[in-house]
């Protein structure tokens, strides 16, 4: 009570570092009202107006023409997903996919990606698609024993699930070591190690590492 006037210097500063990392679209605190909206968009036309749609600033949206700025999915949704929708990215994602496929433009957008320039070791790149890039040079050396830790952690669980299928598939009759953190995948692995504190709890089957589990 009283305001910022009975604060002390550290208070003021916490109240402040709080302030900062308020979002909008994520903590829905309606500090956008209609009103400002209104002006937002409005403020969007004498932009266009002032800078011109070819300028060194910004890159306006437009539907008929494709926004360097924005990812393939953003430019095919025109914007992006909202971040209280996120847990619905694999459907969208699954749904694009299927829509690409059907219309035969799979591939145009394939070749199209293979010539945009990547940057100096993949800095122009996503992190995900980097560590999908990296996963597949190791593959293509087809070595004897392939050992992989924490690779694609950013995947959600069905498009890692189904690379680790893959993955298994491809290295049939050849050693594989999979370090990762998602239990539900155990059972597709012939032997599992449970580590903690740097000690060995299990070293046999996923069936029986349920009761090890328990007793824990």
């Amino acid at each position: 009570t009283g305001g910022g006037a009975n604060m002390n210097a550290a208070q003021r500063a916490k109240l402040v570092a709080v302030s900062l990392q308020l979002c909008p679209a994520r903590h829905r605190l309606d500090l956008l009202t209609p009103a400002i909206q209104q002006k937002v968009v409005a403020a969007r036309k004498t932009l266009i107006e002032e800078l011109g749609v070819d300028n060194d600033h910004l890159r306006f949206f437009d539907k008929n023409k494709y926004n360097y700025n924005m990812s393939v999915q953003e430019n095919l949704l025109f914007g992006r997903i909202m971040h209280a929708k996120g847990h619905l990215q694999p459907r969208v994602t699954e749904t694009i996919k299927n829509t690409l496929k059907s219309t035969n433009l799979n591939q145009a957008i394939l070749l199209a990606g293979l010539n945009c320039p990547s940057g100096a070791g993949g800095a122009k790149l996503s992190s995900i698609v980097r560590q999908k890039l990296t996963l597949a040079r190791a593959l293509l050396k087809n070595t004897d024993i392939l050992i992989l830790h924490n690779v694609l952690a950013g995947l959600d669980g069905k498009s890692f699930a189904r690379i680790v299928d893959r993955i298994l598939k491809l290295r049939a009759g050849r050693n594989l070591i999979w370090a990762f953190n998602d239990p539900t995948l155990l059972a597709r692995f012939d032997q599992v190690l449970l580590l903690e504190n740097h000690k060995l709890l299990h070293n046999d089957s996923a069936a029986s590492l349920a009761k090890v589990i328990e007793d824990l």
